[in-house]
């Protein structure tokens, strides 16, 4: 009005109007707090909510907020559902894995359900945003979800890995394909175990690694501590049995004394004769410690032989596959 006398009427009839449209604000405003029970109230949350003033225009700073601070709160808003989504990450990854190298799984349902509920926080923190009553109990679980999620990051990556308990072919007459990428690190025994003929490993010098390959009957459990036992049989000639024998014999008798930890022994089992040579509990026994076997089982009379390697990291937790064969067929 100073620097332009002659809007004084305009501005004034403007003024009048922002003051008329306050009033009706004010005076709904009023209306609105003396609905509301003070009795009933049990903090500033509560006053919020019986207000319900969302519907009440905001001033342009709030409605406009600036182009710096809009950034920042899309960002923000980013980074906290790329959090929340962390454990789900973690639990897919561990899934890829789990099935990737295994050719016949078999899935854990405890595994499925420790997985799911590991995945909870993460839900209800991406969806907690949507919910738009509360207050301070708002920020409370937040916090406390933004915890869980955290510590539900590798759990969750664990406990998908574990979906498959382990890989199995359950016919002991249906050779199958080996799972790809199995290590076999036991001193290069298995190498000299199994007859040359089969082709039954193959070295990878790029990625000094051994990887099965072959298509025999095998069980292979993993998890923190592994387990997989590998069988093969085939018939043989008699002729052929006696050079194998001796073979076999010279192979246990030259590691049994290059490694103090390995022992050899002899029995009948059913209608095979065993050479084994093992460390840990001695086979056919109740294990109680890690264990690893190489036994050699042959049957002079039907002119069969079956090569089976066991290695156990589960303190005899797991049931040696080479117990549930039917030694009498």
């Amino acid at each position: 009005m100073i620097r332009r006398p002659e809007s004084i009427a305009k501005t004034m009839q403007e003024l009048i109007a922002r003051k008329k449209e306050a009033a009706v604000k004010e005076t709904e405003m009023i209306a609105r707090l003396e609905r509301v029970d003070p009795e009933t109230l049990s903090d500033v949350s509560a006053l919020a909510d019986a207000l319900s003033v969302s519907d009440i225009a905001a001033p342009d700073a709030d409605v406009k907020p600036h182009d710096a601070k809009r950034v920042f709160r899309i960002v923000r808003r980013i980074l906290a559902i790329v959090y929340a989504c962390l454990p789900i990450a973690a639990a897919l990854f561990g899934l890829n894995v789990s099935f990737h190298f295994n050719r016949y799984p078999v899935i854990d349902p405890l595994a499925i359900v420790i997985t799911v509920l590991l995945l909870i926080p993460s839900v209800l923190l991406l969806i907690l945003p949507s919910v738009k009553k509360g207050g301070r109990w708002k920020k409370i679980v937040r916090i406390v979800l933004s915890v869980l999620v955290f510590l539900s990051i590798l759990p969750a990556c664990v406990a998908a890995i574990n979906v498959v308990s382990h890989s199995e072919t359950h016919d002991v007459y249906d050779y199958r394909e080996f799972d790809r990428g199995i290590p076999v690190d036991v001193c290069n025994i298995a190498y000299t175990f199994f007859t040359p003929d089969t082709h039954f490993f193959q070295y990878d010098k790029a990625a000094h690694d051994s990887i099965l390959v072959g298509s025999y009957l095998y069980r292979d459990l993993t998890a923190w501590n592994y387990t997989y036992d590998i069988y093969a049989e085939w018939p043989i000639t008699a002729e052929k049995l006696e050079r194998e024998k001796s073979r076999i014999s010279e192979l246990f008798k030259t590691k049994e004394e290059e490694y103090n930890y390995w022992n050899r022994c002899d029995m009948q089992h059913g209608s095979y004769q065993c050479m084994i040579l093992y460390n840990g509990t001695e086979p056919f026994r109740p294990a109680v410690d890690n264990y690893k076997y190489y036994i050699f089982a042959y049957d002079e009379d039907s002119l069969r032989v079956r090569y089976i390697l066991c290695d156990s990291q589960e303190h005899g937790e797991d049931q040696p596959y080479y117990l549930e064969l039917d030694w009498n067929e």
